[in-house]
């Protein structure tokens, strides 16, 4: 093959073109998972009963007890992600859970980062010894019945998001708390938790708009991975490309 000037010229830039469109792109890193349970064993070992009873019989961590029922997992993730399955009941109880971030001095929990569930919604608290702050809340339009999804990120800076369905809804930054030795759920006869994992990483960028009392963050629309400047510079370069290719194009003969 001979290369001509014009054949590098071409190169570079279809080289170039490559180069723009994969500049910056940042791979989805998987989930280090830390510790989960999904309860199909139909067990849960590695829980420990505080108070109540509990039973995974249904492939789920069912309460079973008629009062509230406490039951937590040793978890030491101090940033990254929480998610977890919830089934409510019919009920208006209020139900806790903290979601592995904070020191529990006790095993009820009194201090730590927690949301308190409910058919309305749920609500997301910073407790220490002294105090119980609301941080933000969401109140669902309508209602929350059923199974439910739940995932929580919290960054090395503090900042903590909450997802119902995917759909981020709670957001708060604070650092009262840095250390972390339980995952813990308070619950009510009949509801479950179940499909819990917890990583070390931020497995979860919104793309929705906060819709509880916070302020909210929206990802601007493109193509994920792709900065929008990679993107207009690739076609740039496209463009140009194909006009040199065009320009030193040998022409058609006649006869």
């Amino acid at each position: 093959m001979i290369y001509t000037p014009q054949a590098k010229t071409k190169t570079i830039l279809l080289v170039l073109c490559l180069l723009a469109l994969t500049y910056g792109v940042s791979p989805q890193v998987g989930a280090v998972m830390v510790w989960s349970d999904n309860f199909n064993d139909t067990n849960y070992n590695g829980w420990t009963v505080e108070t109540g009873a509990f039973s995974a019989a249904d492939n789920t961590l069912r309460c079973t007890s008629e009062a509230m029922g406490v039951v937590h997992h040793p978890s030491t993730v101090a940033s990254g992600t929480w998610s977890f399955d919830f089934l409510f009941t019919g009920s208006l109880h209020v139900s806790i859970i903290y979601f592995a971030v904070g020191v529990m001095s006790d095993l009820m929990g009194n201090q730590g980062y927690q949301i308190t569930v409910n058919n309305y919604g749920f609500t997301l608290y910073v407790v220490t010894d002294s105090a119980t702050t609301t941080l933000d809340s969401y109140t669902a339009p309508g209602g929350i019945q059923g199974r439910q999804h739940f995932d929580f990120t919290r960054d090395a800076g503090g900042l903590i998001r909450g997802y119902l369905n995917s759909t981020l809804v709670v957001e708060a930054t604070n650092t009262e708390h840095t250390t972390v030795n339980y995952f813990l759920a308070h619950m009510f006869q009949d509801e479950s938790l179940d499909n819990v994992v917890v990583s070390n990483t931020i497995d979860i960028t919104p793309t929705t708009t906060d819709t509880g009392t916070g302020a909210g963050t929206e990802t601007p629309p493109g193509i994920p991975g792709f900065p929008a400047a990679a993107i207009l510079v690739g076609l740039f370069l496209s463009v140009l490309l194909v006009m040199v290719i065009r320009r030193h194009r040998p022409a058609s003969s006649r006869e």
